[in-house]
């Protein structure tokens, strides 16, 4: 219960709160190989509210949660509980990560640059307001 008022807190409602948990679980029973990493690819607001969720959800305790920012003033600078990397870094050596896009704005060109890295298109995700997670449609 508390878990829930602390997401309230940042703005999330109960219901997408609840469809997030159920669409995260529903997401890794998909994949056969194990997710050892979450990438959230962007540090703005919508970034630190779906770090929020993750970070409270039962599966964190299985998995390392990174923030991946086009800003190079960002990388290693944040202090709340992960690292920053670089989207070269992200595809070197995360291509084993499930990568959640947080800018509705820039989504397809955010999405457009992981492709060019060669990152996995099936492992490129959002979540939405409602806090369905979803593939990319361009």
């Amino acid at each position: 219960e508390n878990m829930y008022l602390l997401l309230i807190q940042h703005g999330l409602n109960y219901d997408s709160i609840q469809c997030f948990e159920s669409e995260f679980d529903e997401m890794l029973t998909v994949y056969e190989k194990a997710i050892n990493n979450i990438v959230i690819f962007g540090t703005g607001v919508f970034g630190q509210k779906i770090f929020t969720m993750l970070k409270n959800t039962k599966y964190i305790n299985n998995m390392k949660i990174f923030f991946c920012d086009n800003d190079s003033s960002k990388w290693r600078s944040w202090g709340g509980g992960c690292d920053i990397i670089s989207p070269k870094e992200l595809t070197e050596h995360y291509k084993d990560s499930i990568v959640i896009i947080s800018s509705d704005i820039y989504r397809k060109e955010m999405y457009n640059q992981l492709i060019n890295l060669g990152y996995p298109r099936e492992q490129i995700k959002r979540i939405t307001i409602w806090g369905t997670i979803e593939d990319i449609v361009i």
